[in-house]
């Protein structure tokens, strides 16, 4: 059943960060993102530990959330996080969460490992 809105982003290129993200330094971007975060953070009131991964001059940053979230709850918390740092740094960055791997104790134990 088709609503007649074409909700297909696949086709439409990202926005390339800024020269003034481009200017700044990896210790720099790392800090005015870890910042950016915490801000969020303290704004809607939320306790969740977020490490930073990697701060890409692309304008790729790769967090880890060392709570315990379902799915359910970390992509929606991702994407206000990410608008968060749109509007507030720059609009080229995108919001990227470290692979997960596999936590099932239960494969361990029976010898079972999952590569990904």
């Amino acid at each position: 059943m088709s609503s007649g809105i074409d909700v297909s982003f696949s086709n439409v290129s990202s926005p390339d960060p800024t020269d003034g993200w481009l200017d700044l330094t990896i210790d720099e971007r790392i800090d005015l993102t870890n910042k950016s975060i915490q801000d969020f953070l303290s704004n809607v009131d939320i306790d969740i530990d977020i490490d930073i991964v990697e701060v890409s001059k692309g304008g790729q940053i790769s967090v880890i959330i060392n709570n315990t979230l379902s799915a359910y709850e970390r992509g929606p918390l991702l994407l206000d996080i990410e608008e968060f740092l749109k509007l507030n740094i720059d609009n080229g960055i995108t919001l990227w969460h470290a692979p997960i791997g596999d936590k099932s104790s239960l494969r361990g134990l029976r010898g079972i490992e999952v590569l990904s």
